[in-house]
C-alpha cells in the first residue's frame, strides 16, 4: 500500500485511496490558503507559528502560534494566512479512522470534546516528542521509497494524537496563570458588566463565541484567575447589580426585574434568595 508524503494539492485527489495522510509543508504546498473545506478532518502543528499571521477556521480565529495544534473538522470552512517561515505538517483523516483503527477511543480525543475547540496550545516537550514521531516516519519513508506497511504507518499516527492529547491536557493542567489569562478573564469581566441585563437569555456558550474561545476554555480561565465557573461569575454580577438597585429607594421590583432581564418579580425573587439566603425584602429591611 502506497503511503507516501503527498502535497496538499494531491492530498485531496488521492484521499479516497486511504483513510489517513501525514502531509509534508513543502513547495509547491501553498502557503496562503483561500477559504475552502474538506471531506475529511485535519490537523495542522505548529512547530514554529507567524504570529503575525491568522487562522480562521469557521467563525473563530487565532494567531499562527509556536507550538500549537490547529484542527479542523469535516465541512468546516477555513482560511490560512501563513508565510513560509512556519513549520509542521497536517494530518488528514477520515474519522472512522480513528474509530476502527487506532487505540484511542474518539471521545478521549481532546479535538472531539464539545464545544469543539479548534486551537489548542502544546508546551515544547509535548511538540518535540511530536516532531521526533514526524521525522521517524518521513525518514523511514524515505529509506523506503515512499511507502510503508499499513500497520507501522498506522502506528506512527497513533503514537502522534496519543502524544497530542497528552501534550493539550498537560497544557491546561499545568498552565500558570499569566497575562494573557488575566487579559482575556478581565475583557470577560468587562463584557458581562455591561451585558449583565442580557444573561437571563444569552448563553453562556454565545459569550465564549464573542470573545473566541470555547465555553471550556473560557471557564479553565475563570477557574485560573478568578476561582469559579464562567457561569458563576455572571451569577455574581447579576447579584451585585439586583444588591445595588434594592439599595435605591426609586427601584421598585418590577424595575429590578425588567433590568435584569427577568420576566417576573417572583423570577428575580427566587433568584436572588437562592445566591444570598435573603428575599428581596429581607435584605432591604436589613440595610
Amino acid at each position: 500500500m502506497n503511503t507516501k508524503q503527498n502535497t496538499h494539492q494531491e492530498l485531496i485527489r488521492d484521499y479516497t485511496d486511504f483513510p489517513v495522510q501525514i502531509v509534508q509543508w513543502s513547495d509547491p504546498d501553498p502557503w496562503d490558503i483561500p477559504k475552502h473545506s474538506h471531506e475529511y478532518d485535519e490537523l495542522l502543528f505548529f512547530f514554529n507559528g507567524c504570529e503575525n499571521r491568522i487562522h480562521r477556521i469557521g467563525d473563530s480565529w487565532s494567531k499562527i502560534k509556536t507550538n500549537a495544534v490547529h484542527f479542523i473538522p469535516a465541512q468546516c470552512s477555513h482560511l490560512l494566512n501563513r508565510t513560509n517561515h512556519s513549520d509542521g505538517f497536517t494530518i488528514a483523516f477520515d474519522r472512522c479512522f480513528l474509530e476502527t483503527q487506532i487505540d484511542i477511543p474518539v471521545k478521549l480525543l481532546p479535538i472531539y470534546t464539545k464545544p469543539i475547540e479548534y486551537f489548542h496550545d502544546l508546551n515544547p516537550l509535548a511538540m518535540n516528542a511530536i516532531n521526533t514521531l514526524y521525522q521517524l516516519v518521513r525518514k523511514e519513508l524515505n529509506q523506503n521509497e515512499g511507502e510503508l506497511s499499513q500497520a507501522l504507518y498506522f502506528y506512527y499516527v497513533s503514537a502522534i494524537l496519543t502524544e497530542m492529547t497528552k501534550g493539550i491536557r498537560n497544557y491546561l493542567e499545568e498552565a500558570p496563570v499569566n497575562q494573557l489569562y488575566k487579559d482575556k478573564a478581565m475583557e470577560f469581566k468587562n463584557y458581562i458588566e455591561i451585558n449583565i441585563s442580557t444573561f437571563n437569555h444569552c448563553h453562556i456558550n454565545e459569550v465564549a463565541k464573542f470573545l473566541y474561545i470555547s465555553t471550556q476554555h473560557l471557564n479553565f480561565i475563570c477557574h485560573q484567575v478568578y476561582g469559579m465557573s464562567a457561569k458563576k461569575m455572571i451569577d455574581m454580577e447579576r447579584i451585585k447589580l439586583a444588591k445595588k438597585l434594592l439599595k435605591k429607594d426609586q427601584c421598585n421590583m418590577k424595575d429590578i426585574s425588567d433590568k435584569m432581564g427577568y420576566n417576573s418579580i417572583s423570577a428575580v425573587s427566587r433568584f436572588f434568595k437562592t445566591n444570598t439566603g435573603l428575599s428581596p425584602t429581607q435584605f432591604i429591611l436589613e440595610q
